[in-house]
């Protein structure tokens, strides 16, 4: 009896669970693991997930090549800018200042004073055809250099009038790249942009420079025109503008019209040279305004 109701309960008790052995669990957690850090087949990695969704966002490299419309406009504005500071930049002033200077010299070195007989026992001995002889072999010798200084002034006026005209096809460039821009920020509410108002701060600065520079050149061209007038009326006064020189006793010059032609010349000189000082004053204060203008179109106010 006892062996019967000891049969039917092992009958009746339910089935044993069957685990699986420790060391395969831990094999399936570990290849679970590996293949979530592979990427699915066809598949880019493209970062980490977020509640198991794939995060699609650009990498920061891709995301900051594209700099976008607006910032290719202001980059434009900037070029345009840097370009005209660039073209702007120059020291004919003080190169006009040096070729004035050096003719002063010269004209200063011609003194028809030296015409006139010395008196005392120096005069005794110097003819008129000596003093004649050593002022005219003077003013023969000078002729070249006064030539050469007319030649550097010229090219210096016409080498301003060259650049004014790359400035005003640089001007345009800005202006059409801040007019893109203009139209670009008319779609913002706030159109304040320190590459636009940057720009158009330059756009008046360069017309100064370029008016600065067209009084240069003009100064550079009269001086070059009176020193040419000085040294040819100067060479016809003492018979030594042709090929051949005048015999000596066929010359006859106005001492007193010499003396008031190198007078006139260096006073004429005396201007050229104030003038160029004060331009080349006013040149340098727009300059530096450009260069301030230019360094916040940058935005480099903290460097500055």
């Amino acid at each position: 009896m006892s062996d019967v109701q000891t049969e039917d309960r092992l009958r009746d008790a339910p089935e044993p669970v069957v685990t699986e052995p420790q060391e395969t669990a831990a094999a399936g957690t570990v290849a679970d693991e590996a293949a979530g850090d592979q990427p699915l087949a066809g598949t880019d990695s493209v970062g980490p997930t977020v509640d198991g969704a794939t995060d699609k966002s650009p990498a920061p490299s891709e995301a900051s090549a594209d700099p976008g419309p607006l910032e290719s406009l202001r980059a434009a504005v900037i070029a345009g800018c840097e370009r005209l500071n660039q073209t702007c930049q120059g020291a004919d002033a003080d190169f006009i200042r040096g070729q004035l200077q050096d003719l002063r010299l010269r004209v200063a070195s011609v003194r028809p004073a030296e015409l006139t007989p010395r008196s005392g026992l120096g005069g005794l001995f110097d003819s008129r055809k000596k003093r004649l002889a050593r002022f005219r072999h003077h003013v023969t010798d000078l002729a070249p250099s006064i030539s050469t200084a007319a030649v550097k002034l010229r090219d210096a006026a016409a080498e301003l009038a060259r650049r004014n005209g790359a400035l005003n096809a640089h001007h345009q460039g800005l202006l059409d790249a801040i007019t893109g821009l203009d139209e670009a920020l008319m779609a913002f509410p706030e159109r304040a942009d320190p590459a636009r108002d940057g720009g158009l701060k330059h756009l008046p600065l360069t017309r100064m420079v370029q008016n600065v520079d067209a009084r240069l050149a003009e100064i550079a061209g009269q001086a070059a025109e009176a020193a040419t007038g000085w040294r040819d009326d100067l060479l016809k006064a003492l018979g030594a503008d042709g090929k051949k020189l005048t015999p000596l006793r066929r010359v006859n010059p106005d001492q007193a019209a010499l003396h008031q032609a190198c007078e006139a010349l260096l006073s004429a000189i005396d201007r050229a040279e104030a003038a160029v000082i004060a331009a080349g004053a006013r040149r340098d204060e727009i300059m530096a305004r450009m260069d301030r203008t230019l360094t916040a179109v940058r935005g480099d106010e903290q460097a500055a």
